[in-house]
């Protein structure tokens, strides 16, 4: 499972195998190469596909508890009234 707090790492190295990939995708003796980075590079766009989707998921519901709190009655008057 990605890690939200590597998210950072995954985008740098995704950045990395893409340039691996402008390297050496006209060479036919580094096929090998290129195909290992464009695999990389695939895992880690489903990576940080899935950090940025949970990160919104996060947010979603920081934001929906904090609008249940506002909307709730002060503890008070829930007892007293």
């Amino acid at each position: 499972m990605p890690k939200l707090e590597y998210y950072d790492d995954y985008k740098a190295e995704q950045t990395h195998w893409k340039n691996v990939i402008d390297r050496t995708s006209k060479d036919p003796n580094r096929a090998a190469h290129f195909e290992n980075a464009v695999r990389n590079a695939s895992y880690l766009e489903r990576i940080i596909n899935i950090c940025e989707k949970g990160f919104e998921k996060f947010k979603e519901e920081k934001l929906q508890k904090q609008v249940s709190h506002l909307l709730r009655p002060p503890e008070w008057e829930r007892k007293y009234g």
